[in-house]
């Protein structure tokens, strides 16, 4: 989808002025972030559990919070041990094509 836009003002010959068109903006996904209080339990959680992968790690100092990317299979998530980040008790929703698999996955590694 395209939109015009006013060309008032702005050096451009007549034929200019009526083709001048701008893209629409355009999105391609969302990365949630979710709130971690304790790191060694999320790394276990999403990555020996859920089997994420860690894209990258940030801290600003050693003693600082850690905000963390983590990916599987085309998703993203951003965990953050940063006090005002996301919000404790947030839901997400993931749409899941062949959710019986991850299910038979996650029952065969008996988390908790």
């Amino acid at each position: 989808m395209t939109t015009r836009i006013s060309t008032k003002g702005i050096a451009m010959s007549t034929t200019e002025q009526a083709t001048a068109t701008v893209e629409s903006a355009s999105f391609d996904s969302a990365i949630p972030i979710l709130r971690m209080f304790d790191e060694r339990k999320a790394r276990e959680f999403y990555l020996d559990f859920l089997g994420f992968s860690v894209e990258f790690e940030h801290r600003f100092e050693a003693d600082l919070p850690l905000y963390l990317g983590i990916s599987r299979n085309g998703l993203h998530l951003h965990l953050s041990e940063h006090h005002g980040d996301a919000c404790p008790g947030a839901a997400v929703f993931i749409p899941t094509r062949n959710i019986e698999q991850l299910r038979d996955e996650l029952i065969g590694k008996q988390y908790g």
